[in-house]
């Protein structure tokens, strides 16, 4: 009978035993499960530059101009026509653009821009003007001939402006996003200052020089309060005359604002306007 005794005893032992180490292993189970899902353990996740959510998606470049003809209802289109007179004589408008500068013009206009407002202590749109630029264009323009521009406001149906001839549009591994193979037909020549400053923007080498030592000026780059002011720049020959709307940075809006520092000049309206037959240059 003691026989059986210890028997039962040491079954009872190895029974408990058993079940400690089963419980043992649930601990070490649970404190394992613990760890994996614990906040250093989603930390260490994030940290991890492998992850595909912490790779850069920047929105895509733009490389080439792109250009918008405004309704003649848009709201911002109203508002140029009404400061855009001449000594109380109405042009009429035949376009106005609004202009999509490429992302590297726009990047050194928004950094020119806030360092000078930090410089004087000013708000940045202290600091950002509206004014008028006046320029040629060539005979037969490109931008005027061979893109679906429709030189008539009431006509405008506020699309993006695009060449007759291309309409293509590839990828480019460098760039994330599709890069514009060419939407735009402009002009090559120099002599055509509304395709060069929708095409690159203000651009001191194109600026015209003058005084009595034409040929030691300084170039420099001129914009007006008044389009009254920039309308001598606009050229006698073309029936269409063209005339930016810029974005000027200076610490005063002054009546006429002269740079030398391309950074400080964003083209941001192209209005395309002929004159009629009763006006007079003054």
């Amino acid at each position: 009978m003691v026989q059986n005794q210890s028997q039962s005893i040491v079954e009872d032992f190895d029974k408990q035993s058993k079940e400690h180490i089963e419980l043992d292993s649930q601990i070490l189970n649970h404190k394992e499960n613990k760890t994996k899902s614990s906040p250093l353990s989603h930390l260490s996740t994030l940290i991890n530059p492998t992850n595909h959510f912490l790779k850069k998606n920047p929105s895509p470049k733009i490389l080439e101009t792109h250009m918008i003809q405004l309704k003649d209802s848009d709201p911002k289109y109203l508002s140029i026509k009404e400061s855009f007179i001449f000594n109380n004589y109405q042009p009429n408008i035949q376009a106005i653009l609004k202009l999509q500068m490429p992302t590297k013009l726009e990047k050194a206009h928004e950094k020119h821009k806030k360092k000078l407002a930090k410089k004087i202590g000013k708000n940045v749109e202290d600091v950002t003007h509206k004014m008028y630029h006046g320029t040629t264009s060539a005979f037969k323009c490109k931008l005027l001939t061979e893109n679906n521009i429709k030189l008539d406001s009431m006509k405008a149906i506020g699309e993006e402006i695009t060449s007759h001839n291309i309409d293509v549009i590839e990828e480019d591994p460098e760039i994330v996003g599709p890069k514009e193979k060419s939407k735009l037909n402009f002009c090559n020549k120099e002599q055509c200052g509304a395709c060069g400053i929708s095409r690159e923007g203000n651009r001191i080498k194109y600026a015209r020089v003058g005084g009595l030592f034409t040929l030691f000026s300084r170039r420099r780059m001129w914009f007006a309060r008044d389009p009254a002011v920039s309308l001598g720049f606009c050229g006698y020959n073309n029936d269409i005359k063209t005339m930016f709307v810029i974005d000027v940075i200076n610490a005063t809006h002054d009546n006429v604002i002269v740079k030398s520092d391309e950074m400080a000049a964003l083209p941001r309206y192209l209005i395309l306007f002929e004159l009629q037959n009763n006006f007079y240059y003054f």
